[in-house]
């Protein structure tokens, strides 16, 4: 369903682009001798020049929206393999239950880190292990209410 947005992107800027583009290619064609006047130069500004503005913009948009999607249930995976493996996982493991390679699962990895959202860990043979911070359900009906605490 999120996906959805990202078509209306390309949809939109397809369209404007190639609209843009057809008149762009009409006003090329055309077979006016003399230099257009100012009014003529602000009516192609507006009727060629921006949708293909317009359209080259909303494909962008297109790609960034597919991107941030790809990311977000990227980061879904991630979480959901942590609490399954317990907490604690490795680059291999990332891997080897996903898509991805070991360079994009360290690199993957590495972001929650750096978002402190997971640790960092060395075992005594040098393999790293990624900790992340699983609360089961036990803990999380024991837990108390932070003006509880204070």
């Amino acid at each position: 369903m999120k996906y959805s947005k990202t078509i209306m992107y390309y949809t939109v800027g397809t369209v404007l682009l190639l609209f843009g583009l057809f008149l762009l290619i009409g006003v090329m064609a055309s077979d006016e001798p003399s230099f257009p006047s100012i009014s003529d130069l602000i009516i192609i500004f507006i009727v060629v020049v921006l949708p293909i503005v317009f359209g080259s913009w909303f494909i962008y948009l297109g790609f960034r929206h597919k991107r941030f999607v790809r990311n977000e249930r990227m980061e879904a995976a991630v979480l959901k393999l942590a609490l399954e493996l317990g907490g604690s996982m490795t680059v291999a493991d990332l891997a080897m239950n996903t898509s991805m390679s070991l360079s994009q699962a360290r690199k993957t990895l590495e972001i929650f880190v750096s978002s402190r959202i997971a640790t960092l860990k060395i075992t005594e043979n040098g393999t790293f292990v990624y900790e992340f911070e699983v609360a089961g359900q036990k803990e999380k009906n024991d837990a108390k209410y932070l003006n509880e605490l204070l």
